[in-house]
């Protein structure tokens, strides 16, 4: 009676470990693993500090093929007591994107929003944004990408308390864009 009781305890004991290890995450489990071996973090109070719930931290589908291969999301290291947030993409399979841009870029003076993807540009709310014409290099805001050059796949969408940030991979180099 008493090993019943001691392996019931126990039982309980792990199932409730399990629980609110389960309860801690903000994003899958494939996602946090990812992170965690390119140095880095999950978000923890990614859903504390939002001011709306619509979107994740995370959205799969970034490269064209099987939605489940590739995905895009928010993560963070911790330098000097300052947090860093790093945009991460994942991709499983082998094959490469031409022309592709680095897989984790950090993203400064902002907190990560709620992440959707849109094909060719961004057409919502009666704006439309199709060409690179108001983007800026992420590496250098100064610089700016040739004017009329056409948006040609996803583009990341970060959104958070109405003001959405565009990235896009261009030869090589991420470049973003602000709207309000």
């Amino acid at each position: 009676m008493r090993r019943i009781v001691l392996a019931l305890g126990l039982g309980l004991l792990l199932a409730n470990c399990t629980e609110a290890r389960a309860q801690n995450l903000v994003m899958p489990r494939e996602l946090v693993n990812y992170a965690s071996t390119n140095g880095c973090r999950q978000v923890d109070d990614f859903f504390e500090e939002r001011v709306e719930m619509v979107d994740p931290p995370y959205v799969y589908g970034y490269f064209p093929g099987d939605k489940n291969d590739s995905a895009v999301f928010w993560c963070q290291t911790d330098e000097g007591g300052r947090r860093k947030f790093w945009l991460l993409i994942m991709q499983k399979t082998d094959r490469r994107e031409p022309g592709g841009c680095p897989e984790k870029f950090e993203v400064k003076g902002t907190y990560p929003g709620g992440l959707t993807l849109s094909r060719d540009g961004l057409r919502r709310d009666g704006l439309v944004v199709t060409t690179l014409d108001d983007f800026h290099y992420l590496s250098d805001p100064r610089r700016k990408p040739p004017k009329g050059v056409r948006i040609k796949g996803n583009v990341i969408v970060r959104a958070y308390g109405g003001i959405k940030t565009l990235f896009y991979c261009y030869r090589g180099s991420w470049v973003f864009q602000g709207i309000d």
